[in-house]
């Protein structure tokens, strides 16, 4: 009876670790940090290094922020994988990025409005920015202030809204919808 029991805890354990949302943060040294919850891309944001750090987030919904590092964010994939029935990162609330230059995000679906430049009314440009495999209603500029996306490349990607780019702006889109 008594492995049964433990049999049974382990099931629910592993049934249940596998439905958390979890971010793990590692830094150019090294150094692996692991956050969980619905707002664990944003702890892992907070804590990443301004240069180089590495952010991946499991399969999940997530809240956003405005990315203000130059980091690299990593997901389980735009869709649900119907082989491994693997759910979708999705990312909700408020997703931008403000001047910086050099983000790569792949593998994130974001059913809102990606926002680039500054929120504040200042003159932004944010440049290299790559989507990777990702799927954004709407990529455009946060306020009717002068912001620039330069060097934008969006490859495998769906937008399924629209990409505005003011002027001044620069984007290739490879093999994107």
């Amino acid at each position: 009876r008594l492995f049964s029991l433990l049999a049974l805890f382990a099931c629910m354990t592993a049934t249940y670790a596998q439905e958390q949302c979890i971010a793990t943060l590692r830094k150019s040294d090294g150094t692996v940090y692991v956050y969980h919850g619905a707002n664990a891309f944003v702890d892992a944001h907070s804590n990443a290094e301004t240069k180089g750090s590495v952010i991946t987030l499991s399969s999940g919904v997530f809240y956003g922020t405005t990315i203000t590092k130059n980091i690299t964010l990593r997901g389980a994939g735009m869709d649900k994988d119907t082989l491994t029935n693997r759910e979708p990162t999705l990312i909700v609330n408020d997703f931008g990025i403000n001047e910086t230059d050099s983000v790569i995000i792949e593998g994130i679906r974001y059913d809102g409005t990606f926002k680039y430049g500054d929120l504040d009314y200042v003159e932004r440009t944010t440049s290299n920015m790559t989507f990777l495999k990702s799927q954004i209603f709407r990529i455009t500029k946060y306020s009717d202030r002068y912001n620039k996306l330069v060097n934008a490349f969006l490859i495998n990607c769906k937008i399924t809204g629209n990409l505005y780019l003011s002027e001044g702006s620069s984007a290739v889109c490879v093999n994107s919808v």
